[in-house]
């Protein structure tokens, strides 16, 4: 998200943090921006006025290029219409397909725009998460071709026992940074 925000050097820039709720993007937003505050790139922007953080906004903004990283959340999805930069997606097997209708939507004036989502395992079948992965899964196998879309899944064998479940082999499959990462 920092990176979209201000490494491409795109003037305005907008970076949308989403998620079916409130809630859960302002945790996106608020780990970036501790991230910003700590970082030797950022930081300094930061004392220096450069960067700014409005609490009462939500938004995150770089004066000198005029971009933004703000909350864009499920809880009102349709205020969210018009939305024209990148989107971070959190929990994507949550999110609504009214929010994801919009997501895809959210950077089509934009040069170089990204909808970057993340998301554990869902169930459901009726949302956005839910489609993306089917149709990721639709363009690694090679029958989309689509080369605009990336899709990468780590997971266990969808037909894995309860017992493989308890290989730890099984559990690099969903997790390859088990054992490198906190």
């Amino acid at each position: 998200g920092l990176y979209l925000f201000n490494g491409m050097g795109e003037l305005g820039q907008h970076v949308g943090y989403t998620a079916r709720d409130g809630t859960q993007a302002e945790r996106m937003q608020t780990h970036g921006r501790i991230m910003a505050e700590n970082s030797p790139y950022f930081g300094p922007m930061f004392e220096s006025g450069e960067l700014n953080y409005n609490k009462t906004k939500k938004t995150l903004t770089h004066l000198p290029t005029n971009s933004t990283a703000e909350l864009i959340t499920g809880d009102n999805a349709k205020s969210q219409d018009g939305f024209n930069g990148s989107m971070i997606l959190d929990e994507c097997h949550l999110i609504t397909d009214q929010q994801g209708k919009i997501v895809n939507k959210s950077g089509l004036s934009r040069a170089q725009s990204l909808v970057f989502g993340i998301s554990t395992a869902g169930d459901e079948d009726s949302v956005f998460g839910r489609k993306m992965y089917d149709y990721g899964k639709e363009v690694e196998s090679g029958r989309i071709q689509d080369y605009t879309f990336m899709h990468l899944a780590y997971e266990a064998p969808q037909t894995a026992t309860d017992e493989q479940c308890k290989d730890p082999a099984v559990w690099r499959q969903a997790n390859p940074a088990l054992g490198t990462i906190l």
